[in-house]
């Protein structure tokens, strides 16, 4: 994976190019990586329906809004916003996706401990 650079030359095509190289490098994360993500988790939810409690599949549907949500964001809201900006909206959208997958793994892990060890 190339480097992006961080020497600011100040110009705006410098900011154009320091974009681009952000959405090259993370837009897969949140395109292909995000859509994967999402079927993976319908399945787990299709296939364990019956075995989950309500609270965590409450919590894989809030999980798979969450990501269609922040990949919607980045997808239509960054590339319309000033280059000089478009660093803090990436690392916020990057941050609400990882606080609400962190927030479903924990809800995972309590209910997972709860089952006996041959099932977990």
């Amino acid at each position: 994976m190339t480097p992006i650079s961080m020497d600011d030359d100040g110009s705006p095509w410098f900011q154009y190019r320091r974009g681009q190289a952000y959405w090259q490098r993370y837009g897969r994360l949140f395109v292909q990586e995000s859509n994967h993500l999402v079927a993976t988790l319908d399945q787990v939810e299709i296939a364990n329906r019956d075995l989950i409690p309500i609270p965590l599949r409450v919590q894989i549907q809030e999980t798979k809004q969450q990501i269609e949500v922040e990949q919607s964001a980045y997808l239509t809201i960054l590339p319309g916003i000033d280059p000089a900006y478009q660093n803090a909206f990436f690392k916020v959208r990057f941050q609400e996706m990882f606080r609400t997958l962190d927030k479903l793994n924990a809800l995972a892990d309590q209910f997972a401990s709860t089952l006996p060890e041959e099932k977990r």
